[in-house]
């Protein structure tokens, strides 16, 4: 792509006297500092922003994927890459089906940053490709509501009805995600075993959930054990859909706390992570 020039002019004119006066300043758009923190982009000049955009547009599957980093904790890799912005972050394009199929698909952690609609940009960390309805499942890096009540019922089953509420309304304009028409109550549980059945509420305005004790589970996450969570999860608390009624006790609800599982008073007050579906076929 050829190199973008700024060009800044002065000068003036007696045009009485047909006097006249011009300079140019020619700077090259390399030399031009660009601030990345919001558009995904990796370069911090503007000639490599340009240029970065333009392949993005020009590949296929440039449109809602913005761009997708292979997750490594270990500090000591050359592959180091955590939350994406790391230097030493690989790109990957493991959302697209060619890899999909030949069985190259997103592994959990990887982090993908996605157009939600048409002005926002979520940065996101893989849960899980599901082959049956061919989607990804992913949640936010960042708490998308910094801090609310899981609720104020002591009557549990009925879900978290605050934190819900307070997600849906904060993701309610994420056109780009596939929403399933409802939400799930939550559901009991000791994060070793699964009980009952969670309820499902029809809800058409509903486009995000909240997380699951199975799904840290699966990410490694343990029940009261330091540090068991990927280290992307080890900044800040962000309530799940679940809750753990023991013998004796008042019910509480599960949550992440600076990297591990435990059990929380529901009226506490922390933040809560999106859980989005996308399919990557209609989204290339």
């Amino acid at each position: 792509m050829t190199i973008f020039l700024l060009q800044l002019s002065w000068g003036y004119w007696r045009q009485q006297e047909g006097i006249g006066v011009y300079a140019e300043t020619t700077i090259s758009s390399s030399d031009i500092s660009y601030d990345n923190s919001k558009s995904g982009l990796k370069s911090t000049d503007m000639k490599g922003a340009i240029d970065e955009l333009y392949t993005k547009i020009q590949e296929p599957g440039g449109g809602k994927f913005v761009a997708a980093y292979t997750y490594n904790e270990d500090t000591k890799s050359s592959s180091y890459c955590m939350t994406g912005e790391e230097s030493t972050c690989k790109s990957t394009d493991c959302y697209k089906m060619s890899k999909i199929i030949k069985g190259g698909s997103c592994k959990a952690g990887d982090i993908i940053l996605y157009r939600v609609n048409d002005s926002s940009i979520v940065k996101f960390h893989n849960i899980e490709f599901e082959s049956g309805s061919e989607t990804f499942k992913m949640i936010s890096h960042d708490n998308i509501v910094d801090s609310t009540k899981w609720s104020n019922s002591s009557e549990l089953s009925d879900g978290a009805i605050l934190a819900r509420e307070a997600l849906r309304l904060k993701t309610q304009s994420w056109t780009n995600v596939i929403s399933r028409g409802g939400y799930s109550t939550g559901i009991e549980t000791n994060a070793i075993d699964r009980f009952g059945t969670p309820s499902f509420v029809s809800d058409s305005s509903t486009r995000t959930s909240m997380v699951t004790v199975r799904d840290l589970i699966g990410l490694g996450c343990e029940a009261y054990l330091a540090d068991s969570c990927p280290k992307w999860m080890t900044q800040g608390k962000f309530w799940t859909s679940d809750w753990y009624l023991s013998s004796g006790s008042a019910p509480r609800a599960w949550a992440i706390n600076d990297g591990q599982l435990i059990t929380k008073d529901n009226t506490d007050t922390i933040g809560v992570r999106a859980v989005v579906y996308i399919n990557p076929i209609i989204d290339l």
